[in-house]
């Protein structure tokens, strides 16, 4: 008997290399499936104006970076006595609106910098809900939990998603033309506006989507999704709060993407980095013992060995770890 669906056919037009240059952005689940790509070491950059939910967002997010263009004063909001932005995530503030400024366009150089050389660019789309400030006349990123007075809750159309997807390839190809673009959804229930509008945010984004991949060549629609509410679906794979995907979920896609998108040349590459990020979570009792000893130059030799043959590696962060233990 068969007891859960087989998972969906998928066939990339790319295969990813570990010397890629990676580009995420978009929901909270961006940040989950890249780090899977961060523990082995792949070159990548996540969500530099913090986790974005609405697809409107997102687009101006990219086009900020890709313009270089400074932060609109009129969005930043004081709280507990730092200014933050409605265009950004909280977690981006500072105590002068020239700090911000300046904060914001550091993030944004940085930003356009890797996004010039990213080879593939990852867009997590969250949900179709989006805020709508009233002063400001659009739709922002974050409510910043200011009172809700401020912002009236908008459901966007088919038409609005399509529009902004479309900005986001245009954005990115304005500065980098040989980018490959992969749209996912996220399986992140956004139940707090309920499940019904839950499902019809989620419905439109996927729509859109395929709208878009219908027009466009080039396009990539990677099924995360699907995997975890239609292949796995059941509430197992999820987290106490019934909303977020299970650590077993997320490694669940995260072997599907792995299967599917990177290159098998590159697979014994990828174990050697994964065992390696392992060991620097390793508790040593005793690192002046014997065993201990022999544990860290083991690690040292893999080390050297990887940037002797892949000078691209980052790993002087771990080197230094293990010296000084």
């Amino acid at each position: 008997m068969q007891f859960n669906l087989s998972s969906p056919p998928f066939d990339s037009k790319f295969k990813i290399e570990h010397a890629h240059h990676l580009f995420f952005v978009g929901s909270c689940f961006s940040e989950s499936i890249s780090q899977y790509f961060f523990d082995r070491k792949f070159r990548i950059q996540v969500n530099p104006h913090g986790v974005i939910y609405n697809p409107i967002s997102i687009a101006n997010s990219i086009d900020e970076i890709v313009a270089l263009r400074d932060a609109n004063e009129k969005a930043f909001y004081k709280k507990e006595g730092r200014l933050q932005s409605f265009n950004h995530h909280s977690s981006i503030a500072a105590e002068t609106s020239a700090g911000l400024k300046e904060r914001i366009q550091t993030i944004n150089q940085s930003s356009s910098a890797f996004l010039k050389k990213a080879d593939i660019v990852f867009i997590t789309l969250g949900t179709a809900w989006a805020y709508y400030h009233k002063d400001l006349k659009q739709i922002v990123a974050n409510n910043l939990k200011a009172p809700s007075t401020f912002f009236e809750q908008k459901l966007l159309s088919i038409q609005q998603i399509t529009a902004a997807l479309r900005r986001m390839i245009e954005s990115i190809q304005t500065i980098n033309s040989n980018a490959k673009i992969v749209f996912t959804v996220s399986p992140v229930r956004h139940a707090k506006q309920g499940l019904v509008e839950n499902n019809r945010s989620k419905a439109r984004l996927i729509e859109a989507v395929h709208q878009l991949l219908e027009e466009e060549q080039g396009l990539t629609y990677f099924p995360s999704y699907e995997l975890v509410i239609d292949v796995l679906r059941d509430y197992r794979f999820y987290k106490k709060d019934l909303v977020h995907p299970s650590q077993l979920a997320t490694d669940f896609v995260w072997e599907y993407l792995h299967t599917h998108f990177i290159t098998s040349a590159d697979y014994n590459l990828i174990e050697k980095l994964h065992k390696l990020n392992l060991a620097t979570q390793h508790k040593l009792f005793n690192s002046a013992g014997e065993s201990s000893k022999s544990f860290i130059n083991t690690q040292l030799d893999t080390i050297a060995a990887l940037q002797k043959q892949f000078p691209y590696l980052e790993l002087d962060g771990a080197k230094r770890y293990f010296e000084n233990l």
